[in-house]
């Protein structure tokens, strides 16, 4: 859903009223006028870091390419930015990070080096496309407030694609849940959680009460 959003998904097609990005009508736009977009004001943050970053790249130089790529900007400067959103993305030893390639960092400072990726540029909106589905329960719940704090602290809105309610709960205001590539509810996330009104909701909400034990449903 978010690739297509994004207009990366070939063959989908995409029905609003009105979807408008950085006064860009994205249902009528061109290829070339989305590539403006892309990356610039609306960034990706994707599943698997590991699969998407370059395996041949130090996280450093992958940060100042992408800031560079939107940015008239000298190298230096482009690194300064690119330590910044390391840190404020939660990496801990973010400078010494920045010589590392992507095989020598856990699978948690991998999506904090995604999610820099996606802010380096400071975009107005954040697509966050399973961020925390190859973690484990803890560690996704430390993963979503870095979500949630970046969001805030930068000024973007924060798209969520998750199956993970509890995740969701800890990052969203409001929540839209799909069955079968249908809406089936759509509302404030904390009435979802304590009163929920489709079957599909009720099974994401037993999901998240096994993975973490002690979550009333």
């Amino acid at each position: 859903m978010g690739k297509a959003l994004l207009g990366l998904c070939i063959g989908a097609e995409v029905r609003a009223e009105r979807f408008v990005v950085a006064d860009l009508d994205m249902l009528s736009a061109t290829e070339s006028s989305m590539r403006s977009v892309r990356g610039r004001h609306v960034s990706m943050i994707w599943q698997d870091p590991l699969a998407t970053l370059d395996p041949l790249q130090r996280i450093g130089n992958a940060l100042v390419e992408s800031v560079r790529t939107h940015y008239d900007m000298s190298r230096e400067d482009a690194r300064n930015s690119a330590h910044q959103a390391l840190e404020r993305a939660g990496l801990d030893g973010a400078r010494a990070s920045m010589h590392a390639f992507a095989h020598q960092l856990s699978g948690g400072q991998r999506q904090r080096v995604g999610i820099a990726l996606a802010i380096v540029t400071k975009p107005s909106l954040l697509v966050a496309d399973e961020p925390t589905s190859s973690l484990d329960p803890v560690l996704a719940q430390t993963v979503a407030g870095v979500l949630r704090k970046v969001a805030v602290d930068e000024g973007c809105g924060l798209l969520l694609v998750t199956h993970d309610f509890d995740v969701a709960r800890a990052v969203a205001d409001e929540a839209i849940v799909m069955h079968e590539g249908r809406v089936v509810e759509h509302g404030p996330i904390d009435a979802m959680w304590s009163a929920p009104r489709s079957q599909a909701t009720r099974d994401l909400l037993a999901a998240a009460a096994v993975q973490m034990p002690g979550v009333g449903v």
